[in-house]
């Protein structure tokens, strides 16, 4: 996999920001009131006080096709070390800032299925934990799929769908979930079932995503999505990050289908590219046919 391409798209300079009358900075602040806003402890120290740490079964990472360590790992570890620079860059690189959207919060999707987008998120949050100067949240706000949380083995754990559907008793810290690796934090999709993609077309949303940025500014923040082209999930979520990866399958996604769901995303944002599964050997058994998307999830044991 490389980067291929980055698409780099200027705001507009009279780009208003919302007043405290308009109904977009009501809906921010009425997620800012209903949050139980208690300080995240840090994942970068994991202590023994008997909550709750979530052990990385790479075993099971691997069975689930989200981890690489088996094969080629110094290639795929030299070319996630060739985005992870860029990324780093981007996020904390303040002068490079273009909005008020978060820059440290990246959201990973593709054009269609089985082109290895919650392969490439889960190695690209292990690969940034293992920088000593910060750390990363992987989301997994693939509703439909849910792999990412089948994988970690935490979709029984309260997580994004259970706080954007305003569950009173569910807060950010009930859902930043530390785990065994160092710097590594993960958010589940949730324990609801639902995956109506209205809950990321409100302010709520973008509430959400700001707290979580605002809590983690040393952190690099990667939403998983689902394919662009086949629920309006990712791009509804879109509008509310600040950079923008699209993985694509090289030699085999065509043209196409990459400039129909570039058309769904906003230009003016930062978009990247990475071209998955372009050297070496093929793996096809980490990337298994999604059918009808999210129709037949794995239940993971």
């Amino acid at each position: 996999m490389s980067i291929i391409e980055k698409a780099v798209g200027k705001l507009d300079s009279g780009t208003k920001h919302p007043s405290e009358n308009d109904d977009r900075f009501r809906s921010i602040r009425n997620y800012q009131n209903s949050a139980r806003r208690k300080k995240v402890r840090s994942t970068l120290e994991l202590v023994d006080d008997g909550s709750t740490v979530i052990k990385i079964d790479f075993d099971r990472l691997d069975k689930y096709g989200l981890y690489f360590y088996k094969e080629n790992t110094k290639q795929y570890e030299d070319e996630l070390r060739r985005i992870k620079r860029i990324m780093s860059k981007i996020a904390f690189n303040t002068s490079q800032t273009r909005s008020s959207l978060p820059s440290n919060v990246f959201l990973i999707t593709s054009a269609l299925p089985n082109e290895g987008k919650s392969y490439i998120s889960s190695n690209l949050a292990m690969s940034l934990a293992r920088e000593r100067s910060a750390g990363v949240v992987l989301v997994d706000a693939d509703l439909p799929r849910r792999r990412l949380s089948q994988g970690f083995g935490i979709q029984q754990q309260p997580g994004l769908i259970d706080i954007l559907s305003r569950k009173d008793e569910v807060s950010i810290t009930d859902v930043v979930l530390n785990t065994s690796v160092p710097h590594l934090a993960l958010i589940s999709a949730g324990q609801d079932s639902q995956s109506d993609p209205e809950v990321f077309t409100d302010y709520f949303a973008e509430g959400f995503f700001h707290d979580l940025a605002n809590r983690f500014p040393d952190r690099i923040i990667l939403i998983d999505t689902p394919p662009l082209l086949l629920t309006s999930h990712a791009a509804s979520l879109a509008q509310f990050v600040g950079q923008i990866l699209v993985v694509v399958e090289a030699g085999v996604t065509e043209n196409r289908y990459i400039n129909d769901a570039v058309e769904l995303l906003d230009k003016n944002k930062t978009i990247g590219f990475i071209m998955n599964k372009s050297t070496g050997k093929r793996i096809s058994k980490h990337y298994k046919e999604y059918g009808d998307y999210g129709s037949s999830r794995d239940n993971g044991t």
